[in-house]
């Protein structure tokens, strides 16, 4: 078992304890659901939210359980809703484990309850302690929904904070962009989950337990809708990496090649802290980059883009037009049309018209060609010397730093 999976049963234990503990500790001591009837609905609801999950593209998901939860921080007390969580929780994570990768799932869903609970304890304190919410009144209930919506914003930010120190730290990558990254994608769709929570917790008071049932509804047909974004997401991934494997088939590319240059980008591009909208943009471009080799009469007279020349100029503008013909990839279009582009004679364009990214695109290219069987089969350390003697002409010095720092922490590149 590798390194960075041994510790998830051992930290995700705790991560579960103190509330457990707690929970433990009252019912020893005889505490026991002022509500019944609330109690058994809150817990069959969030369960249901967590075994009808699914995640999205760029880290976001459905926190349909999520919802329910903060709903309840206004209508149950503290332990109850501790309670509720552990418990749901916990039947979503047994069942959903038997399809699934085990250790994937035990530390999401570990995390997210870690954090709701750490919402939970702040939003305590928000309504107890901290002006204009100090000391309100038990009937005060928009008070206490706002209490709520300003704790669930918590949420988010420890979330994705530990998810991207976990991803810093299994890639060796700065985690503050992964951060800024994570919390762009999930925005709009943890603030809309949160408005959900706060009208479900409002018209409890009116409907009763039936507010769960009315509320589900809507956020059931929300599931199904991002289900079916996230099934298109994935073909159209898939066909992207279907289609970069076309100039390998016709003989144009060695066999993998695309796929070993994505990789190599992402690498670089992980460890520049870009974004993950920069990220995806430049693995897609990594892929298509050589689907204009297509254009060309046979594999013969395909250029290369040899280091150190401009000959893959043709090339790079005829990928260029088959990628942007695209509106979606208008950006990696971009990046495709300057990726033979010396590093020297970008940074002497006024325009902005040459994304950064390209030179990404072609330290990365430029290293696989250098290394893979079809090419000069260099070893890597000879490769990177090769192409360290260009920097600062043909490449950003910058960018051949961090492919080596990803060469240290990836050997498979």
């Amino acid at each position: 078992m590798s390194q960075s999976r041994f510790p998830a049963l051992p930290s995700s234990i705790l991560l579960w304890l103190p509330g457990a503990a707690w929970v433990a500790y009252g019912i020893a001591n005889g505490y026991r659901p002022s509500n019944l009837v609330l109690f058994a609905m809150a817990t069959v609801v969030v369960s249901l939210g967590e075994l009808l999950e699914v995640d999205l593209p760029g880290g976001r998901s459905t926190p349909v359980s999520s919802a329910v939860v903060f709903a309840l921080f206004v209508l149950m007390p503290p332990i109850e809703v501790t309670a509720v969580a552990i418990l749901a929780f916990a039947v979503g994570l047994i069942v959903r484990t038997r399809d699934g990768d085990r250790v994937a799932l035990l530390r999401s869903t570990s995390r997210r309850l870690a954090a709701i609970l750490l919402s939970l304890a702040f939003y305590v304190w928000l309504s107890s302690v901290m002006p204009p919410f100090g000391n309100i009144d038990k009937g005060d209930l928009l008070a206490r929904t706002l209490a709520m919506v300003i704790a669930g914003s918590l949420k988010l930010l420890a979330d994705t904070g530990a998810s991207a120190l976990f991803i810093s730290h299994a890639q060796r990558i700065p985690a503050f962009p992964i951060w800024m990254g994570q919390l762009s994608n999930r925005l709009a769709i943890h603030g809309a989950f949160l408005s959900v929570a706060a009208l479900m917790a409002l018209a409890y008071e009116v409907l009763g337990a039936s507010a769960f049932v009315l509320f589900l509804l809507p956020l059931l047909a929300a599931r199904r809708a991002f289900r079916r974004y996230a099934s298109i997401h994935t073909t159209y991934v898939q066909t992207i990496r279907a289609l970069s494997k076309v100039p390998e088939m016709a003989g144009y590319a060695p066999d993998g090649h695309s796929v070993r240059v994505a990789e190599a980008a992402v690498a670089i591009a992980r460890n520049r802290g870009l974004s993950d909208n920069q990220v995806q943009d430049i693995e897609f471009a990594a892929l298509l980059h050589d689907v204009g080799r297509l254009s060309f009469e046979d594999p013969e007279e395909a250029p290369e883009s040899a280091v150190g020349t401009r000959t893959g100029r043709r090339l790079a503008l005829s990928s260029a037009r088959i990628v942007g013909r695209t509106r979606y990839l208008e950006r990696v279009a971009q990046i495709v049309q300057f990726q033979d582009e010396p590093f020297a004679e970008a940074e002497r364009t006024t325009e902005d018209l040459i994304p950064k990214e390209t030179q990404i695109l072609k330290v990365a290219n430029d290293f696989v060609e250098l290394t893979e069987e079809g090419g000069p089969g260099l070893s890597r350390e000879l490769a990177m010397h090769q192409l360290e003697q260009l920097s600062g002409i043909d490449y950003d010095p910058d960018i051949l730093n961090a492919l080596r720092k990803a060469l240290k922490h990836r050997p498979s590149l």
